[in-house]
């Protein structure tokens, strides 16, 4: 038998936990669709890579850039959209790329490791790079040879790991 009082008011639901990528793919759509301004979306982006990081699981990390890649080929794919449209909402959801590069030159490219015992390379760096290295050579744009050719053009490179000599590629 409930002891709550009939016409008593209930406690508020609890807000729905998200997934990183549902999370990811949420903020992306806001972007695509003119909600949310690409510089505060990069900001939110890089805010939340940054929580990722502190957390420690690099799969987390890669999946909001996992879920950029899929909201621009999402876009680049949609035939109902006129090709100026998509050009024009690809190249706001590139920005982001922007955005979290932007966000890696403004810190060290290794971290000390606490207690002392050594550095680590910038998680967010590494997955950046290894993501758009992924969008160049992987297979999820083999149809859209268009887009793998724009991705390593279009963002400037992820800030040099200085724990490599000068003059070594570092990618």
């Amino acid at each position: 038998m409930s002891t709550a009082r009939p016409g008593a008011a209930r406690p508020p639901a609890a807000p729905p936990i998200l997934s990183v990528e549902s999370y990811s793919a949420a903020l992306f759509r806001k972007v695509a669709a003119g909600q949310l301004d690409v510089d505060r979306a990069g900001a939110v982006l890089w805010s939340f890579l940054a929580k990722l990081e502190a957390v420690g699981d690099r799969q987390d990390l890669a999946t909001p850039l996992r879920a950029l890649r899929d909201a621009i080929t999402r876009v680049h794919a949609d035939p109902a959209e006129p090709l100026a449209v998509r050009e024009h909402v690809c190249e706001t959801l590139f920005r982001l790329y922007d955005g979290v590069e932007a966000g890696c030159r403004g810190r060290p490219a290794v971290r000390q490791l606490s207690g002392g015992g050594g550095v680590a390379p910038d998680a967010i760096a590494e997955e950046l790079r290894t993501r758009v290295y992924k969008l160049v050579v992987g297979e999820t744009w083999e149809p859209y040879p268009d887009l793998k050719m724009y991705a390593p053009g279009r963002r400037g490179r992820p800030p040099r790991d200085p724990r490599l000599p000068s003059g070594t590629p570092d990618h």
